[in-house]
Formats: C-alpha cells, structure tokens, sequence
C-alpha cells in the first residue's frame, strides 16, 4: 500500500503522544518527523517529501500562521490550536482544516479524509470510516451509494451493505466531489454508476434512487461537463 509521508509541528508532548497513537490506526499514514521547533521542521519540509502536514498555531520562536508564511510551496496543512476563535484566521491562509483540541480520532479522521482528497493529482482510493468503536476501510471503487439510516448512514457497496458512524452530511464532506454527488436529503451516489437520469430520479443499475428539487440542478451539470 502507498502511504502518505505526514509531519506533526507541535511542542506538548502530551498532544504529540496523542497524535502517534491517532496516526499508527492509519495504515496509510506514515509520520516521517515529529517536531516542537518550528524552524527545524521548516528546514526538514524543504528538503524531505510531505504530503500532509499538522501544525500547531502556538508554536516557540516562530508561530504556526507565520511558519505557514514562511514556505514557498507548503504542502496540504491541518491546523491545531486550542483557540477555536482563531479559526477566520487559520482559513485566511488556505490550511485544508483545524482541530480545536482536544479532538476525537473520529474527528482527526475526518480531517485526514478531507486533505487527501483534496488533492487532485493523487485521489485516494480508499476512506476510513467510523463503525462504532472501530475504524474500517472503504474502498471508493465499490461504493456504489450511501443512504442515510438515521443518524448514521448505509454504504452501499458491490457486494455488502455496511453501517458506518457517520451522517449523510458529513459523509458528504470527507468523499471526494468529483466522484460522488448528493441527490437528495438521504442520498449520496457514485457518478461513475449512474447508467440514467431525469428530473426526479437516477438509476444505479437496477435500483432507482429519487432526485430531491434541491439537488437537481447539480445533477444537470454532469451533462455541461462540471
């Protein structure tokens, strides 16, 4: 399996501990440096491959907003800070998330998910999800829909139906946009599965999933070339 290179930039040791213990339930997470100074963390980023990269904001010597300013090519960054009222802040300089600690490996997770997906010369194949206690990976090729089943969801996949912890709403924030689309309240879909559509449904093969009015003019744009 390819794994992701991730470097953490914090000085308690307590959240490095933390963040060890998050990462090592991630098989493609490899933490490749650990650092509570943030110039030698710069010095290493400029010359080692990063893919993602967790930044405290309260940082000795150099901030983690000024360290973020200081790079000429940063790589995907998650932020972590125990101040949630500096999270405007955090955005103004374009980081993927911010973890307000302490936070859950739920939590933590869900950030994973959103940083690599978002880039887009290297989608991931694969999500982790919550269900329940454990962590379980979902292969993106076959997960044909996800329905929502209360709070939690239904992920339809080619060969089992799974319940994971998670609701439709944030599931549709950690699966990547360009490959799946929300069509109704309770309905998440594959693009790539969609055999034909109409104003008020879509057909996965055989099984028809309904088209909210909301959603429908996000479906007509697979036809413009969105």
């Amino acid at each position: 399996m390819n794994t992701t290179p991730v470097v953490l930039v914090e000085d308690d040791p307590d959240d490095q501990q933390i963040f060890l213990e998050y990462t090592s339930q991630v098989p493609f997470l490899t933490v490749t440096g650990v650092f509570a100074n943030p110039l030698e963390a710069t010095r290493f980023i400029q010359t080692n491959p990063v893919d993602l990269l967790f930044l405290d904001i309260g940082l000795p010597h150099l901030s983690g907003l000024e360290m973020i300013q200081s790079l000429s090519a940063p790589p995907p960054i998650i932020l972590t800070t125990l101040d949630l009222n500096r999270s405007l802040e955090a955005y103004d300089v374009g980081v993927v998330d911010y973890l307000v600690k302490p936070f859950s490996f739920a939590r933590f997770m869900r950030a994973v998910n959103r940083a690599l997906s978002r880039q887009p010369d290297r989608p991931p194949a694969v999500v982790f999800l919550k269900d329940g206690h454990d962590t379980i990976r979902v292969l993106l090729d076959e997960l044909l829909y996800v329905e929502a089943y209360g709070q939690l969801c239904k992920l339809h996949l080619s060969d089992q139906v799974r319940v994971v912890s998670h609701s439709i709403t944030e599931l549709q924030d950690l699966l990547p946009s360009a490959r799946f689309l929300r069509v109704h309240r309770s309905f998440l879909v594959s693009i790539a599965r969609i055999d034909r559509f109409s104003a008020r449904s879509l057909f996965l093969g055989a099984r028809e999933i309904p088209v909210g009015s909301a959603y429908q003019i996000d479906l007509k744009r697979l036809t413009e070339g969105r």
